[in-house]
């Protein structure tokens, strides 16, 4: 038999001692690696095209020119710095945290548009030209969810 092994007279299957724990560590790892693909691809879209982000970045009216300025600058570098640190396990808890934090960020920035009734494009993916909606709101909600679980999920 390949996967068992004998104790005294008794085999067990070895993935019998699958706990709990290591499924839920494949979950983390899971939601983790979904997360990095997605910062990767909005970090690649907003350094591609930066005066478009920050046209994006303005057109939500939250900051002055000058802080949006700012965001359009350093926040691509930052989710690059994330996707790199989650794609390669490093820094893997305080990456994620700040995933949860930028996430409900993005989320509370489009909870905004929403009430306000505006209608600009949400700047998520670069050229994906897709309106703020109940769809882009749903997508960072999710990604909220996934980065909370992998954070509590993370050793």
């Amino acid at each position: 038999m390949l996967n068992t092994r004998t104790e005294g007279s008794l085999h067990t299957n070895v993935f019998d001692d699958a706990k709990p724990k290591n499924r839920l560590s494949w979950l983390a790892a899971s939601t983790q690696l979904a997360i990095s693909i997605a910062l990767l691809y909005a970090a690649h879209a907003h350094l591609i095209h930066p005066f478009r982000f920050l046209d994006s970045v303005l057109r939500y009216q939250l900051t002055t020119p000058f802080f949006s300025q700012f965001i359009a600058w350093y926040l691509p570098y930052l989710q690059l710095l994330l996707s790199l640190n989650l794609l390669f396990n490093r820094f893997r808890k305080p990456s994620l945290l700040i995933c949860c934090v930028l996430f409900l960020f993005f989320c509370s920035a489009q909870i905004s548009v929403l009430i306000r009734g505006m209608e600009i494009d949400c700047g998520c993916f670069g050229d994906q030209a897709s309106p703020v909606s109940l769809k882009t709101l749903a997508l960072s909600t999710s990604l909220l969810i996934m980065s909370t679980i992998s954070y509590r999920l993370s050793d």
